[in-house]
């Protein structure tokens, strides 16, 4: 039986678009490579390529945890890596319905100021057929990035393979705030597919953002519109 569990952290961590079919106690690290790194519909590169690496570990049926970390290659930025570390549980509410709940702390070594937050995301995932997955995410944070203003997400993301390599994926979110002043709300788009192949995925999408450019994080920026690419291989 298909478990879900590495499709729900691609959602929302660094490992997106990883084929697996995962069981009890399977670990998976992750290599990836973005022409621009992207998290909740902000760039956390400032719109510089990025390197990154994950490890996650479904510890038990229900139970899985994970590191993950992202270094900018633009070392001229002074933009500081991003590291973090999550748990999470996960239940089958049927063959087709998915449950979880996810606790992830980020930290930011290196940053100007103190953007270290810890978001808290809970996931529903449907997968009528055994090629398509819709997925609803949640997410809040009570110090998004470190700015002391709380944050609450929402985004739905479709997800359909088209053969045994390509597949298409389209997601949409928006973001509010407790403090418009720190960061303005917004809503994003991220539309496009990739190609599989053995353990290494390649994902090109277009993404754009209400705000276009004008609205600022510290180091991150919210790009509109912009054509992404991913690498990414699973070393193990």
């Amino acid at each position: 039986m298909f478990r879900p569990f590495r499709r729900v952290l691609a959602a929302s961590i660094v490992a997106s678009g990883l084929p697996s079919n995962a069981v009890a106690e399977d670990i998976a690290v992750a290599m990836r490579f973005d022409t621009d790194w992207f998290y909740n519909g902000l760039s956390e590169s400032s719109g510089e390529p990025a390197f990154g690496a994950s490890l996650d570990w479904q510890l038990t049926d229900h139970l899985f945890t994970g590191v993950y970390g992202h270094e900018v290659l633009e070392e001229d930025l002074n933009v500081p890596r991003g590291v973090g570390a999550f748990v999470g549980v996960g239940f089958a509410l049927s063959e087709a319905w998915y449950v979880s709940g996810i606790a992830n702390q980020r930290w930011f070594p290196g940053s100007v100021g103190e953007w270290d937050y810890l978001e808290w995301q809970s996931t529903l995932q449907w997968s009528p057929t055994a090629t398509e997955r819709i997925t609803f995410k949640l997410a809040y944070a009570d110090d998004f990035y470190g700015r002391d203003n709380r944050s609450s997400l929402l985004e739905a993301s479709y997800r359909r393979d088209l053969g045994e390599r390509w597949y298409a994926l389209f997601t949409a979110g928006a973001i509010r705030f407790s403090n418009n002043d720190a960061l303005p709300d917004y809503e994003y788009l991220q539309f496009g597919g990739g190609y599989r192949i053995s353990s290494v995925t390649f994902d090109l999408s277009w993404r754009a953002n209400s705000e276009g450019g004008n609205a600022r994080v510290g180091f991150g920026r919210l790009e509109s519109p912009s054509i992404v690419g991913q690498l990414t291989w699973r070393v193990w």
